[in-house]
């Protein structure tokens, strides 16, 4: 969602006030957001994943409020508010519906009462969708997931991406046997009076160099990444979870809003905790409407000096156990390209480079404080592989329509291959048969001939 300002007058209670009021004494974390035109904190505590909504006016709370603001931010998504929502569900789990490739969780599903059947998956402390599905889409995804990534073997665990190494294996023996056969065997001819076998083997011969190609490029890339799949994604096990006493909060009204006046509008608030040091982590709208991060201490409102380096510095050395001067620079990225791709789902976020480990660098992601991929040089190789030589990312230039027509004319080269292959395979047969068959009328006439001649 767009960063929009908070509306400060209708802050009267702070945090602390907030917190006190409804008996909870440690939080998580905190968020300032609008739900239906009223205010609230959004509060992580007592290290649950669904947060509780208290309204900063007069510190109640909203009954089913992350429901309630997932509603509303599936309708922002879609951009309607009008059709009618039959379904709010709570998912925290990854399924056939919401594989692991969305990788946030916990999200909440939203199903609207469309003729397409369309499903929205919110994640509420993150103001984000996370995906979305309506049936069409949902039937392809289980054609996908059991045929390209052969999800029928889920229950073999990691030994599923050991088959689908082996197998790619074989694509590629059958690829390079193709190529070294096709250089050292001789030229078949076609003419005129040449029957339909001759026919299909050329057709065959001459398709197949050129296919075999990207018949290399898929099935080594898609190995690559099949083995790298081996080891267990463990991102999400790797989560810091630190709970912050109330009571370290120190909260003056008119300091504050006076300081943040200095700074902009407010869109955004919550807490974030340095080992020893407590900040506030406000997101400001300056005078050029550009949205910055801002650390402020909690104590004295000073801020701090490059706030967002030494947040992500500070995480990822907790995530890597590194130290900060094992650190080769820091860097924001926002948009996706590179070694972080698409896949990752999280951004902003902030890459922290080491000088060791492979290179080790940790994609954080400051607003949540969560890892979003580690990656060193040898992931850095088979990411390239699997987004140039599968994904066909070096069409770029040409636009996603562009290169996702290359990609389909490619997998439909090597579909045509293998077609022309099996009707070669089976005319070969049907031919020796035919052969054997004819070999078979000659012996018994032979023989019959021989009992003949053994007669007279």
């Amino acid at each position: 969602m767009p960063a929009l300002p908070v509306d400060m007058n209708k802050v009267r209670l702070s945090v602390t006030e907030a917190l006190t009021m409804n008996g909870i004494e440690s939080i998580d974390n905190f968020r300032l957001i609008t739900l239906d035109g009223k205010v609230y904190y959004q509060v992580l505590h007592d290290q649950k994943d669904i947060p509780v909504y208290i309204n900063v006016e007069d510190g109640k709370l909203l009954v089913d409020g992350d429901q309630k603001y997932a509603i509303q931010l599936s309708q922002y998504f879609l951009g309607d508010t009008k059709t009618a929502i039959t379904d709010t569900q709570l998912v925290r789990e990854f399924g056939d519906e919401y594989p692991f490739i969305n990788r946030l969780l916990p999200v909440y599903k939203v199903s609207f009462q469309r003729e397409d059947g369309l499903r929205i998956f919110v994640e509420t402390f993150g103001d984000r969708m996370a995906f979305a599905v309506n049936d069409l889409r949902y039937g392809f995804s289980r054609f996908f997931s059991a045929f390209h990534s052969w999800s029928f073997l889920e229950a073999l665990g990691s030994l599923r991406y050991v088959v689908i190494v082996v197998l790619c294996g074989l694509a590629l023996f059958v690829a390079i046997s193709g190529i070294y056969i096709y250089f050292i065997s001789n030229e078949v001819r076609v003419t005129d009076r040449s029957n339909s076998y001759t026919k299909t083997r050329r057709l065959h011969r001459i398709t197949s160099i050129f296919v075999s190609v990207t018949t290399l490029m898929f099935a080594f890339s898609g190995g690559y990444h099949a083995f790298e799949k081996i080891k267990p994604d463990s991102r999400s096990a790797s989560l810091i979870k630190t709970s912050v006493p109330v009571q370290r909060f120190h909260w003056d009204s008119i300091q504050f809003f006076t300081k943040i006046k200095e700074l902009g509008l407010l869109s955004n608030l919550s807490v974030v905790n340095m080992g020893t040091s407590l900040y506030w982590q406000a997101n400001i709208i300056d005078k050029e409407n550009k949205v910055k991060t801002v650390y402020l201490n909690v104590s004295t409102l000073q801020e701090l000096n490059n706030g967002e380096e030494v947040y992500a510095a500070f995480l990822a050395n907790s995530y890597s156990s590194n130290k900060t001067d094992a650190i080769v620079s820091i860097n924001k990225i926002n948009s996706f390209g590179g070694e972080y791709g698409f896949v990752n789902k999280r951004l902003p976020v902030m890459k922290v480079q080491y000088n060791s480990n492979g290179n080790e660098r940790y994609y954080v992601e400051t607003s949540s404080g969560k890892l979003s991929v580690r990656i060193e040089d040898k992931d850095l190789y088979e990411g390239l592989s699997f987004a140039f030589l599968h994904k066909f990312h070096f069409a770029d230039s040409l636009g996603k329509t562009g290169r996702d027509v290359i990609t389909v004319i490619a997998a439909l080269a090597n579909l045509i291959v293998v077609v022309i292959g099996l009707v070669l395979f089976f005319k070969k047969r049907r031919k020796s048969k035919v052969e054997s068959l004819k070999l078979k009328v000659e012996s018994l006439k032979l023989k019959a001939e021989r009992e003949k001649l053994n007669r007279f």
